[in-house]
């Protein structure tokens, strides 16, 4: 349709831009510029090739480990040197590592055993103590780049609000892991002053805000932080992976919480790490040695003199000194409640909260104080253990029945069905197979069923260490404790008993068994016996008269 000019005027384009300008025409040919246009837009418009590195952070780097500080020559006049391998080590890697500290090895063991229970806690609980910003304790779980890796972090400190949510969800357990935490903290806080007091008096520059903490500031409590090491090895890019993650958690929690100091126990790591926003460092801590590393806050009154880092000891892989797969670490008294549990729960079904709590209870028990923590698929799988052998009419335990069954001219003991409070209420002794001399036992630190289906027991005697532990038999070797005679109870003795006589020549001097062959009674008042007993050891047939002082009865 042609447009007429009058109607064009009444219909003006709106043009929104100027209408572009002629160009000329080209003389060469549209392919030849076609070409001319890509080899401009090819060089002009090339998108450069972004190289990044190969890792985020920098190489790990070993280092010598810091000096090691022995905590009492703080307190001595002469202390110099020791403070100035604080001073030199907190400016140069921001830690340093502290001996000799006074602390309880075995209180460190004891709380580590009891905050094992915690973990072992459901889920569905542990959501009900979970960290909030409202909340700085409780549960606090991360997962790294595979859902299978997984860490555990539980925050406790003195709060009566955390107190009165984790005896709702772990009424037994806490209020003893609670105590053992308190009497730790109380010896790590002893040990924090004495530190902070060292630096606050040797800060070599004065600080803006004077010789002392940040205005506004002060050091008014203490945090624990529990970490649930997982030591099963894994393969090396993914132990890798999961500890850069962790990493960038604790940059960022590091910069959240502001701190002083950090004192961090180290027992059975096999590295230590020290993370600050220039660099990474690792090096091997001494087996007994605190590792301080510096909070923010001590960096900023120093000016920058002391150097504030992140600490976190590694436990990467397992090692274990004790047997692991072969037999739980139960003991005997466990043992014995467990057979008195499997007894009363018969043919229930049992849930894993059942046996969080048989782990936790014995976790927390007196009796395993420096023991490794019991955890509760131990248990479940004894349980299980138990059921399938009921369940294809095997016999449990044959042997466990008569384990006590030792002869009857030696002594009675309390039938397994009685409690277990009772049997900690009594006191063995056991007899050891290197030189046939009975001792005094301390502890029944495990058991196991041999080919011939008698139960052994390992033993540690009383007054040795753990390099004289012996696997002995429970019905030849153990027995409750012979009991020594007053003077006035000589006559209790008759020919023919079995006595435990002690027995000294230049060799040795033991407590062997024997029996009375002969006696010369003797007049005597009730404060010291006279009488003569003839005994023949049976272990050589040797025959020696002693005194009743020399002399221990069986009980009856």
């Amino acid at each position: 349709m042609a447009i007429s000019p009058e109607s064009l005027r009444e219909n003006p384009i709106d043009f929104r831009a100027p209408p572009p300008s002629p160009i000329a025409g080209g003389r060469r040919s549209s392919v030849t510029n076609d070409d001319v246009l890509t080899d401009f837009l090819e060089h002009s418009l090339r998108v450069p090739d972004l190289i990044l590195p190969d890792r985020v952070f920098p190489r790990q780097k070993s280092i010598q480990s810091p000096p090691e500080i022995d905590f009492q020559s703080l307190n001595s006049l002469e202390n110099n040197d020791s403070i100035t391998k604080i001073l030199d080590s907190t400016a140069r890697i921001g830690c340093f590592q502290l001996v000799n500290h006074g602390i309880p090895h075995d209180l460190i063991v004891s709380v580590a055993s009891a905050g094992a229970g915690i973990f072992q806690i459901s889920p569905e609980k542990k959501a009900i103590v979970s960290r909030s910003p409202e909340k700085p304790y409780g549960f606090e779980e991360f997962r790294g780049e595979e859902e299978s890796e997984m860490s555990e972090e539980f925050v406790w400190y003195r709060n009566e609000g955390l107190k009165l949510e984790m005896e709702g969800i772990w009424p037994l357990g806490y209020s003893c892991f609670s105590e053992k935490m308190e009497r730790l903290l109380s010896d790590i806080e002893k040990v924090a002053g004495k530190i902070l007091q060292v630096l606050q008096e040797n800060v070599p520059r004065k600080s803006r805000f004077g010789n002392g903490l940040m205005q506004g500031q002060e050091i008014g409590g203490t945090i624990c932080y529990l970490y649930k090491h997982f030591r099963n090895a894994l393969e090396d890019h993914r132990w890798v992976s999961s500890l850069k993650y962790d990493v960038i958690r604790m940059l960022i929690r590091g910069s959240d919480y502001s701190h002083a100091l950090c004192l961090h126990v180290c027992d059975g790591s096999s590295e230590f790490h020290v993370y600050s926003k220039k660099g990474w460092v690792s090096f091997c801590p001494d087996k007994d040695a605190l590792v301080i590393t510096i909070g923010d806050q001590i960096q900023t009154w120093s000016d920058g003199q002391y150097k504030h880092v992140i600490g976190r000891p590694i436990f990467k892989g397992f090692e274990s000194t004790e047997m692991e797969d072969d037999f739980p670490e139960f003991t005997l008294a466990e043992i014995m409640k467990m057979e008195s549990l499997f007894k009363e729960v018969g043919e229930k079904s049992l849930n894993r909260e059942f046996y969080q709590q048989v782990a936790v209870n014995f976790s927390c028990s007196t009796y395993r104080t420096g023991k490794s923590v019991i955890r509760w698929e131990q248990v479940q799988s004894w349980f299980q253990d138990k059921q399938k052998k009921k369940a294809t009419k095997v016999t449990s335990w044959p042997v466990v029945r008569e384990r006590f069954d030792v002869p009857s001219n030696a002594c009675s003991l309390k039938p397994i069905g009685k409690r277990v409070a009772e049997l900690s209420e009594l006191v063995f002794e056991a007899k050891s197979s290197k030189d046939c001399a009975w001792f005094d036992v301390a502890a029944f630190l495990n058991y196991r069923v041999v080919s011939s289906g008698e139960l052994e027991v390992r033993v540690r005697f009383a007054g040795f260490g753990n390099e004289e532990d012996e696997w002995v038999n429970v019905k030849r070797g153990v027995r409750e404790r012979s009991i020594p005679l007053e003077p006035s109870e000589c006559g209790r003795v008759k020919v023919g008993d079995l006595v435990l006589c002690y027995r000294e020549n230049n060799d040795h001097a033991l407590y062997s068994d024997a029996h009375i062959v002969g006696i010369q009674r003797r007049v005597h008042d009730i404060g010291a016996c006279s009488c003569i007993f003839l005994v023949r050891f049976d272990y050589d047939d040797a025959e020696e008269e002693v005194k009743l002082t020399r002399i221990c009865c069986r009980p009856t």
